[in-house]
């Protein structure tokens, strides 16, 4: 390797997955209640379920697909921080699950608690739970002097923002963070999220929903690949910006905003037609000009059409 060492990447788990959920690790098992009566509930569940992959082998979406084939190519251990885990080792055998912390997604735990759903509390139970891994352990566990890259989407950042900022400065000093420049990341981590901007999509094409993966592919690629990677922090930075500026600022597509009963109508319209859910929220984008985020599309395709 040319650049830095690189000792570990940790990334966030996806809503597809290769097995079915096992009894009481559904969404829809879970009781309506406080959450910390639902953090008991689900963590009971755990420990009944039985494991069925392991976890990089669980996880199918694209984004930790790609991840995943940066380790490979790294030789560095792959974590992930997942929903209905903690924070698991990509060799770690696991149950499979079907729920997410994406308040639009449809299985959200958020629409199972009653009252205030706090993201710090439900990573702490989760923490608790057989399979997780703290992140002082991943820092323990790799070379002194290694880089861990941490590419989340922007709902499980969240998750481990306040676990990220307790740690001590010399350690917090070997991340590097990779996701939507608004992430709500404390002030003193975000001097570490490398400055990646909607031009990167010129350079390796994909969605909003792997943004942030896919940024740390870029990183690593040039991590290995240029002769003058840099080492310090400043000037990894500054390499991130001269790639970027080499990129023409592309036109973007405002697409309109509408309320979830609008988009439920047009769904059951469209449903109607004999439209598929791809199909349609393809329509809804392309032909329509109407922004919708996928899961939340898919949410409300369901209910159009029940």
């Amino acid at each position: 390797m040319k650049g830095p060492a690189i000792s570990a990447l940790i990334t966030n788990c996806s809503a597809r997955k290769t097995a079915k959920s096992a009894a009481g690790l559904n969404f829809a098992d879970l009781e309506t209640g406080p959450q910390e009566d639902i953090a008991r509930q689900w963590r009971a569940a755990l420990e009944r379920a039985p494991v069925v992959a392991r976890a990089a082998d669980l996880y199918c979406g694209r984004g930790i697909q790609r991840v995943h084939r940066l380790a490979e190519r790294l030789g560095a251990p792959m974590f992930i921080a997942s929903a209905g885990l903690g924070l698991v080792r990509d060799e770690e055998r696991v149950p499979s699950y079907d729920l997410s912390v994406s308040a639009s997604a449809p299985s959200a735990v958020q629409r199972r608690v009653a009252g205030g759903f706090s993201a710090k509390d439900w990573w702490v139970s989760l923490q608790q739970s057989r399979y997780a891994v703290p992140i002082r352990e991943v820092l323990a566990e790799s070379a002194s002097d290694g880089l861990i890259l941490i590419a989340l989407s922007s709902g499980y950042v969240p998750l481990l923002a306040d676990q990220l900022h307790q740690l001590e400065p010399g350690q917090r000093e070997r991340l590097r963070l990779f996701g939507a420049v608004d992430s709500k990341y404390p002030p003193d981590l975000l001097p570490l999220l490398m400055p990646y901007d909607a031009r990167l999509d010129a350079l390796i094409r994909g969605s909003k929903v792997d943004f942030a993966q896919r940024a740390a592919e870029h990183f690593v690629v040039g991590c290995v690949s240029d002769q003058e990677f840099p080492l310090g922090l400043q000037q990894q930075r500054g390499w991130v910006e001269a790639k970027l500026a080499k990129v023409a600022v592309q036109s973007v597509t405002r697409r309109q905003t509408l309320a979830d009963v609008e988009i439920r109508a047009i769904a059951a319209k469209l449903a109607a037609q004999g439209v598929r859910q791809t199909k349609a929220l393809t329509i809804l984008r392309r032909e329509r000009g109407i922004a919708c985020e996928q899961s939340r599309f898919r949410r409300l395709f369901l209910e159009a059409t029940r």
